[in-house]
């Protein structure tokens, strides 16, 4: 696997990303940029406030997306084109957010807090209370809603009403990052000192893997079963195809930090 690097003539910080397919994707921060050609290259898009600081993004369907930082909450309806702000009166600060299905929408905030939407984004309830930590990351399926907090991974059963402690960090130096889930049982957790975590049974057990890296990850995406990748501080970029098993080093070709990883086939 090589890497190369892509300029996007933008200086402003970028926090996630992802694709709706293989040629499409958004990626977030303190700005909005848009590729069509399989990220080789990106334009900025009208969001129409601002300052922006987006921490988290999630696809609803191909055209209509999501975002969320701090006090805002953003929706697109043309595929990232162009951005409408929904009022968040009483949210906040948000940092993670994933659409379940065309209504079923959630966001996490910095204080443990969940809020769901019923109909696509537009309007939100709090629906409870998961952790002392803020929020990072979130992925459901159905009923089953996993949250992802600085040093725990939660599991719910009944759309986020509530929730059992399937994961923590120990000791609390070691601190989660980001996750994400391949299909109902496969997923993967990372974070600060190298932590690799995988899980086989949707998230009832994990085992850590070994990274042999001590740098802390930021993101970790997986392809399939075995193949995947997680990327971290320094421009560090590992790659495994045993399922976590072994660890390969890639030449990223850059010393920044590498905040996010979006895999939507083997290529």
């Amino acid at each position: 696997t090589t890497w190369k690097r892509i300029t996007t003539n933008t200086h402003a910080d970028l926090y996630s990303l992802s694709f709706s397919n293989r040629m499409n994707g958004i990626a977030v921060g303190q700005t909005i940029l848009r590729t069509s050609d399989g990220g080789e290259t990106w334009s900025p898009t009208e969001y129409g406030t601002a300052s922006i600081n987006l921490r988290s993004i999630s696809y609803i369907n191909p055209s209509n997306i999501i975002a969320v930082g701090g006090s805002v909450i953003l929706r697109s309806s043309d595929a990232g084109g162009s951005w409408e702000s929904i009022g968040t009166p009483n949210l906040g600060p948000l940092i993670s957010v994933w659409a379940s299905d065309a209504h079923h929408v959630y966001t996490g905030d910095a204080n443990g807090n969940l809020y769901a939407s019923q109909n696509g984004g537009f309007d939100w309830v709090t629906i409870s209370h998961v952790s002392e930590y803020p929020i990072y990351r979130l992925w459901g399926q159905g009923n089953t809603l996993f949250a992802v907090t600085g040093y725990e991974v939660f599991r719910s059963t009944d759309k986020g009403a509530t929730w059992s402690l399937r994961l923590r960090a120990l000791p609390l130096e070691n601190y989660f990052s980001d996750f994400s889930f391949i299909n109902s049982h496969i997923g993967i957790v990372v974070g600060g000192n190298g932590i690799v975590f995988l899980t086989s049974d949707g998230g009832e057990t994990w085992k850590r893997a070994k990274s042999g890296s001590e740098v802390t990850f930021w993101a970790g995406s997986f392809w399939n079963t075995d193949f995947g990748f997680v990327v971290g501080d320094s421009g560090t970029i590992l790659k495994t195809s045993n399922a976590g098993i072994t660890w390969e080093r890639q030449s990223s070709g850059t010393s920044s930090t590498l905040y996010g990883v979006s895999m939507y086939d083997k290529k």
